[in-house]
């Protein structure tokens, strides 16, 4: 029987097609992180946090559930139907706590609850992690290919120093996660946003009264004061952003 053999003219594809997004949006505290994700059109919460509870967001409850329940609610998020258009989890820094749990828990059996991830020595706790956040990749991605779904994460920020040698030492906001499970989540992502509010003093006409005008600013290009990117050539900041306004900024490219 013998095998099809194509033209290379036949086997290049050129036609863009519009794919879901996945992200990683990064914010300091009480930003708007969990607000942002939600605006996503039918868009679902893996609820590590509790933060999505007070404002009644479609969730699955995380917080009380650990590492390998969280994947089989996922498999179920895959398997089932469901009209669901956006998964995002909130937080990835909470969920790395269970993450870290779980690698204590293959290391120390049922001696895990006194132990730390650093009690693994040489960062080997930290190492053996990042399997699971795969796991928790490749579960996301099943979704964005065969769903067609937005999937994401929330993240709190911290600062980190940068140490570049073509750049002078300074700090800049980044993921509150293990450096190497940051390094991870972001190089997976299409959009990185750094989520800020900036506030702005208005006085008003010769009185002593102000005026405070604050709005949320996500930033998606990189700079040396926060983390931030994108695979769609954006530049310019996107103000007080929801899931429209992302995807109308990434339209006109």
């Amino acid at each position: 029987m013998g095998e099809t053999i194509s033209k290379l003219s036949e086997l290049v594809q050129t036609k863009k097609r519009r794919q879901p997004l996945k992200c990683v949006f990064v914010g300091k505290p009480k930003t708007g992180k969990t607000t942002l994700v939600s605006s996503f059109v039918k868009s679902l919460l893996g609820d590590v946090e509790k933060s999505a509870e007070r404002y009644g967001f479609p969730r699955l409850d995380w917080a009380a559930i650990d590492f390998p329940e969280i994947l089989n609610q996922l498999r179920l998020l895959y398997s089932e139907d469901h009209d669901f258009n956006a998964f995002f989890v909130d937080s990835a820094d909470w969920l790395e706590q269970k993450i870290w749990i779980q690698v204590l828990k293959d290391q120390f059996r049922e001696q895990w609850k006194d132990k730390t991830i650093d009690d693994i020595g040489f960062a080997k706790g930290r190492i053996a992690a990042l399997k699971y956040w795969q796991q928790i990749l490749s579960a996301l991605d099943a979704l964005h290919s065969h769903r067609e779904m937005h999937v994401g994460f929330v993240t709190h920020a911290q600062v980190r120093t940068v140490i570049n040698p073509l750049l002078p030492e300074h700090d800049r906001w980044e993921p509150k996660l293990d450096k190497r499970a940051s390094g991870l989540l972001t190089e997976w992502a299409e959009l990185i946003g750094f989520l800020d509010l900036n506030s702005e003093v208005y006085k008003q006409g010769g009185e002593d009264k102000v005026t405070i005008k604050q709005e949320r600013v996500l930033y998606v290009a990189e700079s040396s004061a926060y983390l931030a990117g994108n695979r769609f050539g954006l530049t310019d900041p996107i103000i007080n952003p929801d899931y429209e306004t992302i995807v109308k900024a990434i339209s006109k490219k």
